[in-house]
């Protein structure tokens, strides 16, 4: 049993090797075959210069910059650069946070604070923005317009204008979205949100650094940053592709009076008068020191390296996929992601009734959940845009999980148009693929005079991500959206660049292994509780059943397509109680008449002392691999506490 305080001190040396078991148990933070949480550029040396930066400065407090200059230096310089990078002035100005989820909360902050005067503030977002906004807007209480993206999977500026309202205190986008890696218009959106007197925030959080300089090496970008009018604010983790150790990102503002709100003060008590730029008062300069190092340490020239290795591999396994029967790229790779999804133009031959992972569900209309018209009290779920579509549209909506509470969490409801559809660099790009009915044959042409008919069983997108680990890929299913069916998402860093060659005969097999088994075998007592199901039903003992019989209970989190699978078919709200409360159970302290969840590593039961692979179901794991990491967005099922797969902490 792991004993955090334990009767007598133990040897230091002990203790490093007890951590490095744990740490042993992790997917592997280097190496390039991890695409999604972690951010290696592969440069030898670079660690240690970081680890040796952080326990410089572990120890300096950010509460107090008059009491430790250094760390206000550092800082200051941390923005400049970023502020240089992203074409700010001399005017611009910002702040070091802990990471994206952080950097948003407060633009929302700053946004909402600067109108006091509003009863219900309202923050307007594209479907694909990340899960952070959602979360700033259930802390502050401020109500969330979703809505819909195009069929290019990008923010439709004419739809964003229609929901920009009088109480409308910000609109956001993304450069580039998370889950799909494309860059929304922003000179249209700024166009826009300045003619209407609104602030506009770029969330730059994921791809931010690597942008510039993939625009720079002749990638056909649009503008995002400060060189267009009517961008207020924009976001950068320097955590992801500026390859600093996790904790940092930036919150820029274009001058100092849009960034005056973000600030909180406080004078009413006998203590200190308590002012903070950021959420956190007490902050450790380990994590500014090291980015500073490393920022400093690979340079300018360096950078522009890491991108160009990052694009040659983002096109290698484009490529792959491309040439891979029975997966399609589902959007364009332009930035540093690549998105995979099933090829519907293999039929698949399984029987319809079998199938539960697509928006028309074969279940009883009374099982079925998933759909806005819900026959619950209107006070039991307030957190989901209402979409009007026909209820085969399917209404899940990772992005609307803004807040169960009253008038401030209010969101209105979605805009009528077709959801967003795949786009597909195949005829008729942009295009939703219909699925075939099950067992028929569908001709395909992929040249011109060439149709011929398919029987190939179509490719389960959940086992196909268990087969990739099983090779040594880990990658990140995302569930389906609306018309989006289920896709695998790659985040590609320079690392990768030395492994890329390697992953497209992977992928072959993969595929035809996936093929072979089939979709995910779901236990059918499973499924009928999963349909009747409602978030108020979710309980510590309902979960502990669940996990046991998902095969979870053991702490063998190595195959997750059931559970994926399952996740998949269940509206967004029961989704979120499932993940809560399974995330919940692991998060438990060890037992100490024996083991249980939470126990050691080995323990009978999963928890954060066991497996470091805990289920695909945390808050960082991709659901594909066999165990979670601490930093990732999205859960591991896909979706998680931080989910929509872009977690930008």
């Amino acid at each position: 049993m792991l004993e955090a305080l334990p009767e007598k001190g133990v040897p230091g040396e002990q203790i490093l090797a007890e951590l490095s078991e744990l740490r042993s148990a992790d997917l592997p933070t280097h190496g390039g075959r991890l695409f999604a949480y972690v951010y290696d550029p592969a440069l030898d040396g670079l660690d240690e210069l970081a680890r040796q930066a952080y326990a410089i400065s572990a120890h300096v407090n950010g509460l107090d910059p008059t009491a430790f200059p250094s760390l206000l230096a550092m800082e200051n310089a941390l923005v400049g650069a970023a502020a240089r990078l992203l074409n700010g002035d001399g005017g611009t100005v910002g702040s070091v946070t802990s990471g994206g989820t952080e950097s948003l909360i407060l633009a929302v902050k700053a946004a909402r604070d600067s109108r006091p005067e509003l009863v219900t503030p309202r923050l307007v977002i594209p479907s694909t923005a990340h899960a952070a906004f959602a979360k700033a807007a259930h802390y502050l209480r401020v109500a969330l317009d979703v809505v819909p993206v195009g069929a290019d999977l990008r923010a439709d500026p004419a739809a964003i204008a229609e929901r920009i309202a009088s109480d409308t205190v910000l609109v956001a986008a993304s450069a580039p979205s998370y889950a799909h890696g494309v860059v929304d218009p922003i000179p249209e959106l700024a166009a826009i949100a300045a003619e209407r007197g609104v602030r506009f925030h770029v969330d730059a959080c994921f791809g931010g650094w690597v942008l510039p300089y993939l625009r720079r090496l002749g990638a056909d970008l649009p503008a995002f940053d400060f060189a267009v009018p009517g961008v207020t604010s924009i976001s950068v983790d320097l955590h992801k592709y500026a390859y600093a150790p996790k904790g940092v990102s930036i919150l820029l503002h274009r001058d100092e009076g849009l960034r005056l709100p973000q600030y909180f003060a406080y004078a009413g008590w006998p203590g200190y008068t308590m002012i903070n730029p950021v959420i956190s008062s007490t902050r450790s300069g380990g994590p500014i020191a090291a980015a500073l190092a490393t920022l400093r340490h690979i340079g300018d020239a360096g950078y522009l390296e890491l991108a160009a290795r990052t694009r040659e591999a983002v096109a290698t396994l484009a490529e792959a996929v491309s040439q891979t029967d029975g997966v399609r790229l589902f959007a364009p790779p332009e930035t540093s992601v690549v998105c995979l999804a099933a090829d519907t133009t293999a039929t698949d031959t399984r029987p319809a009734a079998a199938d539960t992972r697509h928006a028309a569900d074969t279940r009883p209309a009374a099982a079925d959940t998933r759909h806005a018209a819900d026959t619950r009290p209107a006070a039991a779920d307030t957190r989901h845009a209402a979409d009007t579509r026909p209820a085969a549209a399917d209404t899940r909506h990772a992005a609307a999980a803004a807040d169960t509470r009253p008038a401030a969490a209010e969101t209105r409801p979605a805009e009528t148009r077709p959801a967003a559809a795949a786009v597909e660099p195949r005829p008729a790009a942009g295009a939703v693929e219909p699925r075939p009915d099950a067992g028929a044959v569908e001709p395909r042409s992929d040249n011109a005079g060439d149709t011929r008919a398919v029987t190939a069983a179509a490719v389960d997108l959940f086992v196909l991500a268990d087969e990739l680990a099983a090779r040594g890929w880990h990658t990140q299913p995302q569930m389906a959206y609306g018309e989006m069916p289920a896709t695998i998402h790659l985040t590609v860093t320079a690392a990768v660049a030395s492994t890329v060659a390697e992953f497209a005969p992977d992928l072959a097999v993969a595929v035809a292994a996936a093929r072979a088994a089939g979709p995910a075998d779901i236990p059918p007592v499973l499924l009928e509780a999963a349909g009747a199901l409602t978030p108020e039903m979710v309980t510590p003992e309902l979960i502990a059943g669940l996990a046991q019989g998902l095969g979870l209970g053991g702490g063998d989190f190595t195959r997750m397509a059931a559970v994926n699978s399952l996740l998949n078919v269940a509206p967004p709200a029961l989704r979120e109680a499932l993940l809560t409360g399974f995330l919940s159970l692991l998060q438990r302290p060890a037992d100490p008449t024996g083991p249980g969840p939470g126990g050691p590593a080995g323990a009978s039961g999963p928890g954060p002392g066991g497996p470091a692979a805990t289920s695909g179901l945390g808050p960082g794991g991709p659901a594909s691999a066999s165990r979670p990491g601490p930093d990732g967005p999205a859960a591991a099922s896909g979706v998680g506490p931080d989910a929509s797969a872009r977690e930008t902490e």
